[in-house]
């Protein structure tokens, strides 16, 4: 999808036949999805990066976009909802979720204890 409306992908990081279990799994796909999905809605034409990362201990998973301070700004205040669900959903796992605005780009940062 992210290809398909003019943004290119990279993608970089551990991400070949990484040892997790279906429900962490389960969890990077949906959070991938919606960070894609604000990608689609908020984001400016750019290049989208995706960096996966595993460690003993945590699975990382990083999305950044290029958007404008403008857009930053001018997002209407019930903006928010996707971010609030991935935070959720990391927490639920017990894992950290950040994310903001930083050079130019709109980040999301997720680490997922594995299990």
């Amino acid at each position: 999808e992210l290809e398909a409306s003019g943004r290119p992908v990279e993608t970089s990081g551990y991400t070949d036949g990484m040892p997790l279990s279906r429900l962490v799994n389960s969890a990077l796909a949906r959070i991938l999805r919606e960070a894609s999905t604000n990608v689609l809605k908020h984001g400016d034409v750019g290049t989208v990066r995706i960096r996966m990362s595993l460690d003993h201990d945590a699975v990382g998973l990083e999305v950044r976009n290029p958007v404008s301070p403008e857009s930053v700004r001018r997002e209407p205040a019930q903006a928010g909802y996707g971010t609030t669900r991935m935070a959720e959903r990391t927490r639920h796992f017990g894992g950290e979720f950040h994310s903001g605005y930083e050079q130019d780009d709109w980040f999301i940062a997720v680490r997922l204890p594995l299990r």
